[in-house]
């Protein structure tokens, strides 16, 4: 795969992953227990793969890497911990 496919992968998911697991995020808030990384990226890729333009199978892998990264930035950042 090259970087014009990879750019266009992030282009085109980047936002919609931020959204879902934004959303996630306030679901749960304030649960008994809270939602795990690996839960997130499952319900990200199961609403990512069957929206209006899923991930096609052999992109899989690398938009759930970039879910991945996603949830790990906004942990880092204290995004989910802030206002709790």
């Amino acid at each position: 795969m090259n970087f014009l496919v990879y750019a266009q992968l992030i282009l085109q998911f980047l936002p919609a992953i931020f959204q879902i697991v934004m959303a996630i995020e306030t679901a749960f808030k304030g649960a008994a227990v809270p939602v795990s990384g690996p839960a997130k990226k499952t319900i990200a890729l199961d609403l990512l793969t069957a929206g209006p333009q899923p991930i096609a199978a052999e992109h899989v892998d690398l938009v759930g890497k970039l879910v991945d990264t996603v949830v790990g930035s906004l942990n880092k950042t204290g995004v989910f911990t802030k206002g709790a």
